[in-house]
């Protein structure tokens, strides 16, 4: 018999595990809410909405195409020169990062705007509520991921849960604005639940860092960023939108509808993975930053790493068994996301296991990082080519090329570890 007390002191035992439970703790409660606000908003709309509404969100992918220029950087050398004790240096940092992000933010608002403009031009104002949306979830992903990145210590991290929880809070209690309002509720629901995510995530910010623009540091992040962030721009932000694209050419609004909602609910077990890579990510880079070396920054991390994926795993197997009673009884009108979610949840494991890859950015191994996030988006688009006719082949192929993603990883990871 399995001793889960005694599996449960070990993994509580170090202070990151003793964080990451907490932290974890509050994303389970933020993915209870947003799976009980799911389950009552999806009664009230069906994919081909769900689907209409998302397929806005295609065109925002792209544009956060300007993260590339400074996120790598800055998400490197903040908790690196914390990590070093120069904390002027790491504001600086900070100070430039923050004036890129905020123009950032500003052009992507204008492309909205301008959309958003002219369909409320032509009446169509459903379109015009859809491309609104867009300019705050823009600045989530841009100024909010700046925010972001400024928390840093585990307390830090507990004012995140906060976050989280009265975010996701707001949602549930915008609900009404749905069955009221239909599309255009859902529309104003995810405006208030945007808003309230970057009003907490200022108020709670640990380090209150004017904009400032200096040419040479500006420069000095483009180096560093570029190499690093475009694999990662391509793996993630580029790869989801054309995988949005692909499934509204071939598979119409009705599947795009169906795939949003699959992915709604292994997001919801994917909050685990993300909190703990968020803390894992910092762990790695303060590391790094006190010994510069891949070795031991790698033997630090992988005990706590190999206690999760023993977590997220329990949490696999429990998710892959009630979601399909749990939809068919909640959600009929989505029953085809089932299969679909249970797919793409394996994407949890796979992210817990990839976790220690953030040691190719802390350690600026840009040609490996390059070939290895690279050759991942190569060979989803290649196989994607001939299989698309259906949407459970479209996410075969996503998961299928992770995991030989996560394999050839380690991989590297084992070389430069075996030639230190």
């Amino acid at each position: 018999m399995i001793n889960f007390k005694v599996i449960s002191n070990k993994i509580l035992k170090s202070p990151t595990s003793k964080m990451a439970a907490k932290f974890t703790g509050g994303n389970i409660i933020v993915a209870l809410i947003g799976a009980a606000s799911a389950i009552v908003y999806g009664r009230w709309i069906g994919p081909e909405i769900l689907g209409e509404f998302n397929k806005y969100g295609i065109l925002t992918g792209y544009l956060t195409i300007g993260i590339i220029f400074v996120d790598a950087a800055f998400q490197r050398h903040f908790p690196y020169y914390l990590g070093k004790s120069q904390e002027k240096k790491a504001l600086e940092i900070a100070a430039v990062a923050h004036w890129w992000f905020l123009i950032l933010f500003l052009a992507g608002s204008i492309i909205f705007v301008v959309l958003a403009s002219y369909n409320l031009f032509i009446k169509d104002f459903r379109a015009f509520w859809g491309w609104t949306v867009q300019i705050f979830a823009f600045g989530i992903m841009t100024y909010g991921l700046y925010l972001g990145t400024l928390y840093r210590s585990n307390k830090d991290f507990l004012k995140l849960n906060k976050n989280m929880l009265v975010t996701a809070g707001i949602g549930l209690l915008a609900l009404p604005l749905v069955y009221f309002f239909n599309f255009f509720g859902f529309a104003f629901r995810k405006i208030l639940q945007d808003l309230t995510n970057l009003y907490m995530l200022r108020k709670h910010v640990p380090f209150v860092v004017k904009p400032k623009f200096d040419k040479a540091i500006l420069i000095d992040l483009f180096k560093i960023s570029l190499p690093l962030q475009i694999p990662v721009y391509l793996d993630t932000k580029l790869l989801k939108a054309s995988i949005g694209l692909i499934i509204l050419n071939t598979q119409g609004e009705k599947a795009l509808g169906v795939y949003a909602m699959a992915l709604m609910f292994s997001g919801f077990l994917m909050i685990f993975s993300k909190s703990l890579n968020q803390i894992v990510t910092t762990k790695i880079a303060l590391k790094y930053g006190s010994n510069d070396n891949i070795k031991d920054t790698f033997m630090y991390i992988i005990k706590p790493v190999l206690k999760l994926i023993l977590i997220g795993i329990l949490l696999l197997l429990g998710f892959v068994i009630t979601i399909d009673p749990t939809v068919a009884y909640f959600l009929p009108k989505y029953v085809d996301s089932i299969l679909i979610a249970q797919i793409l949840s394996l994407e949890l494991i796979l992210a817990l296991i990839r976790s220690p890859f953030t040691i190719f950015t802390s350690s600026l191994m840009f040609k490996s990082l390059i070939i290895q996030r690279g050759s991942k988006v190569l060979l989803t688009f290649i196989l994607l080519f001939f299989f698309h006719d259906s949407l459970t082949q479209i996410v075969i192929v996503i998961i299928f090329s992770n995991f030989l993603n996560v394999l050839y990883g380690y991989l590297v990871l084992y070389k430069t570890i075996k030639l230190k």
